[in-house]
């Protein structure tokens, strides 16, 4: 086993199959848990022109242009999807994450302000984790939005392929007892 050197890194080989086994925590080798993977290549861009607007119920309405398909990504034919991430603001200030969808194949969703079953369905789609923003403690929060491409059919890739956010296009808002402000 050679050691990890952040200077010796390079970036992934599209179509080069990469092979994983875990170790255990004196850097040995585990049994049976070695994987191969084949990257496919980054061929996604992060959703772009994030809008949002809080309804009369304090949900806060989110949308956003749709990202061009491409092998691996069509989220409105279940073929890889976008995510939400509502982290407190600024990053590292606390709590971190404290409510997300992920699974939608639309260009719009709503972040409810009531309560929810983590797991459940989401409006239109995807599924609602964490907790409801009626639920969060008052303070700034930021709302992003992330691109999830899988392996492309015929590909020996497995599981996810390609993430990928813009944090220029990130949207906060205050959240108070019962309001929200978008800033």
């Amino acid at each position: 086993m050679i050691p990890f050197n952040q200077a010796d890194a390079h970036d992934p080989i599209i179509g080069q199959p990469y092979t994983f086994t875990l170790l255990d925590v004196l850097g040995n080798l585990i049994p049976g848990t070695t994987k191969i993977d084949v990257w496919t290549a980054c061929l996604i861009t992060p959703p772009r022109s994030l809008n949002a607007t809080v309804t009369s119920s304090l949900n806060i309405y989110l949308a956003w242009n749709p990202v061009p398909s491409a092998p691996g990504f069509n989220p409105a034919l279940g073929i890889g999807f976008y995510q939400i991430d509502v982290d407190q603001w600024p990053l590292g200030s606390g709590q971190g994450s404290v409510y997300g969808s992920n699974l939608i194949k639309s260009t719009f969703r709503f972040i409810p302000w009531k309560d929810f079953i983590p797991g459940t369905p989401g409006n239109p789609d995807g599924f609602n984790l964490g907790m409801g923003l009626n639920r969060l403690p008052n303070g700034t929060y930021q709302i992003r939005m992330d691109s999830f491409s899988v392996p492309p059919p015929g590909s020996a890739g497995v599981q996810l392929e390609y993430t990928t956010v813009d944090f220029g296009e990130a949207l906060l808002f205050e959240k108070t007892s019962n309001s929200i402000q978008l800033h």
